[in-house]
């Protein structure tokens, strides 16, 4: 009877961690930092964008959040050793790890020949901050550790 209820327990756990684990990356958007609570000592706010915002609908929205599609690109892929959670969106890795990438913008360039003005797109690189969405904290991993010990204590009644 012990060891029928230890196999659901390794069985299920992945899964229990990778839905608190994702509830904690959702809630990183929320806060623009991660590191726990906003009142956390190890509290971490992301960098501010610097471009200017455009409307007032880009100066109320959060620092990773324009169409919502990286935090929606969030999804628990626990597997029964490993409880992940995964994002398959092309931009999650240089938004959470920071680094160069090469920035697209137009410029107005006057054509040698006919001497008009016109726009031409042109490359230039640009510096990502680090803004690590997907990263534990205290708060996750004292939240896993309850989650486990409650496990084991329904297991060894």
């Amino acid at each position: 009877m012990l060891a029928q209820r230890y196999r659901r327990l390794r069985r299920s756990l992945p899964v229990t961690v990778s839905a608190l684990a994702l509830e904690e990356f959702h809630g990183n958007f929320g806060r623009e930092g991660v590191g726990g609570y906003r009142t956390a000592a190890g509290f971490k706010q992301w960098v501010r964008r610097k471009a200017i915002p455009r409307n007032a609908r880009d100066r109320s929205r959060s620092v990773l959040v324009k169409s919502g599609r990286l935090r929606r690109g969030l999804r628990p892929s626990p597997t029964y050793r490993y409880a992940r959670v995964i994002n398959r969106v092309p931009y999650a890795a240089i938004h959470n790890e920071g680094g160069k990438i090469r920035g697209h913008k137009r410029v107005l360039r006057r054509s040698p020949k006919t001497g008009k003005l016109r726009w031409v797109a042109t490359s230039a690189p640009a510096k990502m901050p680090k803004r690590p969405f997907l990263e534990s904290s205290p708060q996750l991993m004292d939240a896993i550790e309850d989650e486990l010990f409650h496990s084991l204590d329904q297991i060894f009644r």
